[in-house]
């Protein structure tokens, strides 16, 4: 059976903005840029079935100088957290000029060493301490819901996920304010068992989490990919670190390297991948991981921590921020969406709210047959021809040899589709499929899906 992995990445070489145009579907607003014979515009709300035909009515308008898409925006003020200037990673990540999105209906989960819900960085029961638990096998939580962290590894990284901002106190988490469920399932010294990690993200999955973040790692056990494949089953994206062990050995490591998860590395303040952090080849993507200040339960204060535990939950709120504006996107759409924006590999929050992402499908996935690759993107010119391709490695005495083949091409039709059958060539190898075509504004846009066979 040929398992398809989406990992789209968008390439704008040429032509601006840098922002992937919406695909149809997605929930945008078309605006009409007309002016008068003074010179003076108007902007004209444009409602159709579909984005590119919405953009085609804006054109025809009398007076219409093109079209224009509505985005959000909000004032632009600093947030007033003390600490908020030592906080490089948001500063990396546009933090401060994300729009304005209501998480309230999100739940991210964080299967860690706990959670301290008094701390002063938290919002009164923004953590869920009435759905937490504990799976720990200690009695250092009576209650048994997750919300006591005596290692102080859970609350660091949910308070990079949801930390309050604009409070005056502290620190800024990226999705600010963002409900966090505690699953505590690794003591005060910071092990745990795999069981527990499976456990805990079951857990999450039926206590109505959106997304659930694991900050561990270690070596294979089946219950990962069965805990993970459960989540994945709900539309509940599992956000892993990818793991610090990029210069002792590289092995890989679990859970991250799980089918399904949502792997990360980490990047250093200087934009480079953090020598620690882990290249063996499940990272989907990264985000900042070294000299992260945070949120210390220990001491009810804050303190820096490193390592690929502290890019994962940047993930994971850039998850609940899409999630809030995409209701419904599935885990395979999230993935997408999350490689589709990033930026030479780092995760993009801004991108994923303020624009929509290019979608390539595949179907027939059969090593027998052929797959039609169907592409739905209002960024292809209609009337353009985009071009397939099919880039794999193989073995050849102990040597690994890429090839590129040519698949053939397709025309984009007036609503922005374009579909090509094909038959891979190296059906038993891993690979990518590159589509390449000419965007509306004159750029060319690369799209590349990432294939592997299992």
């Amino acid at each position: 059976m040929l398992k398809i992995v989406l990992t789209t990445t968008l390439v704008l070489l040429t032509g601006t903005p840098a922002v992937a145009s919406p695909a149809d579907g997605a929930a945008v607003t078309t605006v009409a840029r007309v002016v008068d014979a003074s010179g003076r515009p108007t902007f004209v709300e444009v409602a159709a079935r579909t984005v590119a035909e919405e953009r085609r009515r804006a054109a025809a308008l009398p007076g219409s100088t093109g079209y224009a898409t509505e985005v959000p925006v909000r004032v632009a003020a600093t947030p007033d957290d003390p600490d908020r200037p030592l906080q490089w990673s948001l500063d990396r990540l546009r933090g401060d000029d994300l729009p304005a999105v209501d998480v309230t209906g999100q739940l991210v989960a964080v299967v860690d060493t706990g959670v301290d819900a008094a701390h002063e960085d938290f919002a009164p029961g923004q953590v869920r301490c009435d759905l937490g638990t504990d799976l720990v096998d200690d009695t250092r939580d009576p209650d048994r819901d997750g919300c006591v962290d005596p290692q102080g590894h859970g609350t660091h990284v949910a308070g990079i996920a949801g930390a309050v901002s604009n409070n005056g106190t502290g620190v800024a988490g990226l999705a600010s304010g963002v409900p966090i469920l505690p699953v505590r399932a690794m003591d005060a010294t910071g092990a745990g068992t795999s069981t527990a990690i499976a456990d805990g993200i079951v857990y999450a999955v039926d206590h109505g989490a959106t997304v659930i973040n694991v900050s561990a790692a270690g070596d294979y056990s089946a219950v990962y990919d069965t805990a993970i494949g459960y989540a994945t089953a709900h539309n509940v994206p599992v956000v892993v670190a990818a793991g610090n062990n990029g210069a002792t050995g590289n092995q890989a490591q679990w859970p991250a390297s799980a089918p399904g998860a949502v792997a990360v590395g980490a990047i250093q303040q200087n934009g480079t991948l953090a020598p620690y952090s882990n290249t063996s080849g499940a990272a989907r993507i990264t985000a900042p991981g070294t000299g992260i200040y945070g949120l210390d339960a220990t001491t009810g204060g804050y303190v820096y921590k490193s390592g690929t535990s502290m890019a994962a939950p940047l993930v994971a709120a850039s998850v609940a921020l899409y999630e809030a504006t995409h209701a419904g996107a599935t885990t395979v759409q999230v993935t997408q969406a999350l490689t589709g924006t990033a930026q030479a590999g780092v995760v993009n929050p801004y991108a994923l709210v303020s624009a929509a992402v290019p979608a390539v499908t595949l179907s027939s996935l059969s090593v027998s047959k052929r797959a039609r690759i169907t592409v739905r993107v209002v960024a292809f010119e209609p009337g353009t021809t985009v071009t397939v391709t099919e880039t794999y490695r193989y073995a050849r005495k102990s040597v690994f040899i890429g090839k590129t083949v040519a698949l053939g091409s397709a025309r984009v039709s007036r609503a922005g589709t374009a579909t090509r059958m094909v038959t891979p060539v190296q059906s038993a190898k891993s690979g990518t499929l590159t589509v390449r075509g000419t965007g509306a504004d004159g750029s060319r846009i690369v799209i590349t899906n990432r294939v592997t066979v299992g």
